[in-house]
């Protein structure tokens, strides 16, 4: 837990958190205010549980959410928060314990579905149902589907190219510069 709560460790979860709030909030436009919006607010919260681990990810994505709607002038909804915290886990978990850190296109690609795929399809439709009232859970995750589809495609190209092009080059060195051997 030491190491999670490192100095660089913090610095770079406050800015992922930020710049999640400012794709979903600001950049983010909804289709039906009640249960879709597209935005590409996840990816900061993969990019978390891959570079920092699952705890890191699931705080982003847990801290992003709440403060993300306290900014936006809505109440927060836990359930609805329980599901950028699952990306960020799920995220964090896949990349330390099943793939051991060694990723590649395919690997993040897969983290990404399948992240997504839980947190947001899944249990974020279920947590709409419960919010808005909505009287099918079926109904609603069929409807939000081919949106999903096409954001976890865009959330996917967009976290695999970001990984590939800063981890090793910033973000690692940026990471060990205040790691203590």
């Amino acid at each position: 837990m030491k190491k999670t709560l490192a100095l660089r460790n913090l610095i770079l979860m406050a800015l992922l958190i930020a710049v999640s709030i400012i794709l979903s909030r600001y950049l983010g436009f909804y289709i039906d205010p009640n249960s879709l919006r597209i935005s590409f607010e996840c990816v900061p919260m993969m990019l978390a549980g891959i570079w920092l681990g699952p705890v890191c990810g699931m705080i982003v994505g847990g801290a992003a959410d709440i403060l993300g709607s306290l900014l936006s002038g809505y109440g927060c909804f836990l359930p609805l928060t329980a599901g950028p915290m699952l990306i960020g886990l799920i995220s964090g978990l896949m990349a330390k314990y099943l793939f051991k850190g060694n990723l590649n296109v395919l690997k993040t690609i897969l983290i990404c579905v399948v992240s997504e795929f839980i947190g947001s399809l899944i249990v974020g439709t279920f947590a709409l149902k419960l919010y808005s009232g909505a009287e099918s859970y079926f109904a609603l995750f069929i409807m939000r589907l081919p949106f999903k589809a096409i954001i976890i495609t865009g959330d996917t190209f967009i976290v695999s190219l970001v990984h590939k092009l800063l981890y090793e080059k910033a973000v690692k060195s940026f990471l060990k510069v205040g790691a203590r051997t």
